[in-house]
């Protein structure tokens, strides 16, 4: 079995290590150890890498649990897994990078995305679930 949703685990560790890395080193610029100390810039940050922790543990999990039950039942199921997966990444990239710049387009074009993401994943989750307990 390849597990096409690991790619997504890695691509998110790097991104919440370049969130992290950011907030560090404006923490250190502006010698904030704590909170946000009225900095916007450092406010925006934090909430940029506190976003992204809040929403992708879950997204992960679920599409591991759809690459684990897909595996044997669904023909192509490798396509759901990496078209979603790089649509929540798009949208969480965004997401981000609208808190960075100011840009509330690409922050709502990223929370749509990844919303999306999510309701999928629930369905086809629960779907997947239902399909295990009641048909083979």
């Amino acid at each position: 079995m390849i597990y096409y949703s690991f790619i997504y685990i890695a691509l998110s560790c790097l991104i919440l290590s370049k969130l992290s890395i950011n907030v560090i080193k404006l923490r250190r610029q502006s010698k904030v150890s704590l909170g946000d100390d009225g900095d916007r810039t450092l406010m925006r940050r934090i909430r940029a890498q506190a976003n992204f922790i809040e929403y992708t543990p879950i997204f992960l999990l679920s599409l591991i649990g759809i690459e684990w039950l897909a595996f044997e039942n669904i023909p192509y199921y490798f396509l759901y897994i990496n078209i979603v997966g790089s649509l929540f990444i798009i949208g969480r990239i965004l997401h981000a990078l609208s808190l960075y710049e100011k840009k509330i387009m690409h922050r709502k074009t990223g929370m749509i995305i990844t919303f999306v993401s999510l309701q999928l994943n629930g369905i086809l989750l629960l779907v997947l679930v239902l399909y295990k307990i009641f048909f083979v």
